[in-house]
Formats: C-alpha cells, sequence, structure tokens
C-alpha cells in the first residue's frame, strides 16, 4: 500500500549522499566461474567459510541505512546445509558491544521454516530470489553488519547490498533492533513471548511461525470431550484439527502494566485474518500469512506496526498464545522488530544450528491422513449419531 506521503518527498531536495555498499569485487570467484567470466574478473559474491563472522559493512560516520538486498543458494542435492537456518545476521550500531540484531537469516527477512516464500510487504519482502527490508536503521558513530556461518560446511556465494545514506549528524534518536525466539515445545498454560524490552521506543511487528507438535487425532478422546464439555463441538477442542494454537490471542503489556492495554481475541485476528485465516496464504503491505497448512498443521503470518507502532516508555512485553489457554502444544519462533533509545538489554542466548531447524511434519500428516481418509466416514457417522443420542437424551 503505497500512499500519497510516501510519494510527496520526491518533491523536495533529499539530505545527504546516498552510497551502497556491496559484494562485488570483494573475492576472487571460485574457478569454475572464473574460467565461464573471464580471468581477471571480480567475483559478485562472497564465501564464507565454517564458523567464519564476516563483516558485510563497516560504516564510519551517521547515517541511515534504507535499504537491505541479499540473496544465497537455496537447499540443492549435494547441498549440505540450508544456510537459511545457518547463516546469522548481527547489526551493531555506534560501537556498541552487544547486537542490536541477532537472527537467522532466513529468519530475519521472514523465511518460514527455512523454505524461500514469495511475499511481498512494505518493510521486509522476498521477491524472486531477492531478501529485502526497506526497514530504516539510523546510526550517529558508525554501523557494523556481519554474517556467521554456524554450518560445518562453507557458505558457497552471498550476495549483499547495503544502500544507505552518509548524513552530517543523525538526527534520529532511536535504534532498530531485531531478536528471534523459540519455544519447543511451548509451556503448558504460559503464552509464548515475542518481546520483553526495557526503556524508550515503540514496537514494530513480528514475523511468527507456529506448527502443532504432537497428538490431535483421537477419535475416542474426541468423542469423551463432547460427553465432558456437554457441546457437540466439544469434540474438536481444544486441538481444533491441528490449528488448536490459533485459539489464543495477543496481549501486549507497556509499561510494567499488569493487565494488557492491547488484548486480543485471536492469533489470526491480530494478522488481521479470520477463521484459521479462511482463504489460506495472502500479502498485504503491513500484514499477511505466507503458510497456512492444515496437512502440516503449520501457520506462518506476520504483522508491521507502521501507521500504529505501540510506544513504550520503560518497557514492553508482547505475548501470544497457542491454544486458549494456552493448553495447545506447539512449536514457536518469532522475530520481533522494535526501535528504542540504547542502550538495549542483552538478548537471550541464541541457540546453536541444531536448535534452530524446524520440527518434521510427518506426525502431524499421517494424522491428517487419518483424519480426512474415507475409512474414518464410518466411525465419523457412528460418533456424529451417538451425539446426537446423548445431547437428544440431555434436551429432553
Amino acid at each position: 500500500m503505497i500512499t500519497h506521503s510516501h510519494l510527496t518527498h520526491l518533491t523536495v531536495p533529499q539530505p545527504g549522499k546516498m552510497r551502497q555498499v556491496s559484494s562485488q569485487g570483494r573475492q576472487t570467484p571460485p574457478d569454475f566461474m572464473a574460467k565461464a567470466i573471464g580471468v581477471g574478473e571480480p567475483g559478485k559474491s562472497v564465501q564464507i567459510a565454517p564458523g567464519e563472522t564476516y563483516t558485510v559493512a563497516e560504516i564510519a560516520g551517521a547515517g541511515t541505512i534504507v535499504r537491505i538486498w541479499m540473496t544465497i543458494m537455496q537447499p540443492v542435492p549435494g547441498l549440505p546445509h540450508n544456510f537459511n537456518h545457518a547463516l546469522v545476521l548481527r547489526f551493531y550500531w555506534d560501537g556498541e558491544e552487544l547486537p542490536s540484531v541477532e537472527v537467522p537469516f532466513g529468519a530475519f527477512f521472514g523465511v518460514p521454516w527455512g523454505k524461500y516464500t514469495h511475499y511481498i510487504a512494505e518493510p521486509l519482502s522476498c521477491t524472486s530470489g531477492g531478501y529485502n527490508s526497506r526497514f530504516p536503521m539510523p546510526f550517529s558513530n558508525g554501523c557494523r553488519i556481519e554474517v556467521v556461518n554456524q554450518a560445518d560446511a562453507p557458505c558457497p556465494a552471498l550476495f549483499f547490498q547495503i544502500q544507505y545514506v552518509e548524513l552530517d549528524e543523525q538526527p534520529a534518536p532511536l535504534r532498530f533492533h531485531a531478536q528471534w525466539r523459540r519455544e519447543n515445545p511451548t509451556q503448558d498454560h504460559v503464552p509464548y513471548r515475542v518481546l520483553e524490552a526495557t526503556g524508550t521506543g515503540h514496537f514494530a511487528g513480528m514475523h511468527l511461525w507456529m506448527q502443532k507438535v504432537g497428538r490431535w487425532f483421537d477419535p475416542a478422546a474426541m468423542v469423551q470431550r463432547a460427553q465432558e464439555t456437554g457441546s457437540p463441538m466439544g469434540a474438536f477442542f481444544p486441538e481444533a484439527i491441528g490449528m488448536g494454537m490459533l485459539e489464543g490471542w495477543e496481549s501486549i503489556y507497556v509499561d510494567g502494566e499488569t493487565a494488557p492495554s492491547i488484548p486480543g481475541t485471536g492469533n489470526e485476528d491480530y494478522f488481521n485474518s479470520g477463521f484459521y485465516f479462511s482463504t489460506g496464504p495472502y500479502s498485504a503491505p503491513h500484514w499477511g500469512c505466507t503458510v497456512r497448512s492444515y496437512l502440516a498443521s503449520r501457520c506462518a503470518a506476520y504483522r508491521f506496526h507502521i501507521d500504529d507502532a505501540i510506544p513504550f516508555h520503560e518497557s514492553i512485553v508482547v505475548d501470544i498464545d497457542h491454544g486458549y489457554t494456552n493448553q495447545v502444544q506447539a512449536d514457536y519462533s518469532s522475530v520481533a522488530y522494535w526501535y528504542q533509545m540504547e542502550p538495549h538489554v542483552a538478548f537471550p542466548l541464541l541457540p546453536p544450528l541444531a536448535g534452530r531447524l524446524p520440527t518434521p511434519t510427518g506426525e502431524n500428516i499421517t494424522q491428517f491422513a487419518l483424519f480426512s481418509s474415507p475409512v474414518w466416514v464410518p466411525a465419523t457417522l457412528v460418533g456424529l449419531k451417538m451425539l446426537k443420542k446423548i445431547f437428544g437424551k440431555r434436551s429432553s
């Protein structure tokens, strides 16, 4: 959604000088490429060795990063690692020792479960092979952007462009932050925490990945729940055909409040959708759903608070549920995006690569196949007759 206000700045002179740091000419190309393009020609990408921390950009003075574009090779047979998981981005502002951004590569750009997925939003997007950020990232006294390869094999090719405006002085007091978190499994009756920050700033949004873990299809238990609750709908709750985690909602607490100033009604409602993302994936400028799969019991969604950034002056806590009373066991991971004045609190320790890999979906696929199989139709009809008989007696 491009509004008139985004275009009017083109009618007035712009401050500063636009510059770009790129991977062009950083390294000589591999032999097979050098022979193809000509010996002595510059390489366009960089290779990152196992365990190496590669400095993508180190910029002195004041300025604002206005665009980040990157791309990597996607998983193919013979490539031992998915570098959407294995690479980690770290951004530092104004000489700070602790990074303000520490997020796995693919997750930062919204890639769900390491599988490159096309979507278009205003601040972040994945478009036809490119990974894009348009979040403005100001700094007053230099910045450093690093990529860490935590795989045990080289990352064969990272391409990048970092576009920034060089300024004499940086007027913006806030700094960009992004943090990755995961709980697998989620804690029983405890909401999932997307963000906990202290200081002064505003929350700018999240990417959230939700996957059911454990058993949800149990016909005997479903009939029993219907009997216990006194409602036929009880057979489908709390698991809701593997999507029961969506029955929770967001709760956002600002400046130490004990009751959330922003309470929600449902997880998909927070992402401006409804009824378990009823029509499936879509992308809009400030919110969207990149995955909705009953087969895999997975949902991936994003929301950016661009025109409705949530301010805080002392602290902010952003929680989101996994089920109506946080009773649905799930695998949740997220990236929170926010701006605040420095210093920021140290982030939770980023898990090693093995702790960032997706949970296999085989159990969920098997359950959905059983649930939707024609073999179960007679049993379902018998169960419905039983429920009708039970509730018919109660009503009489």
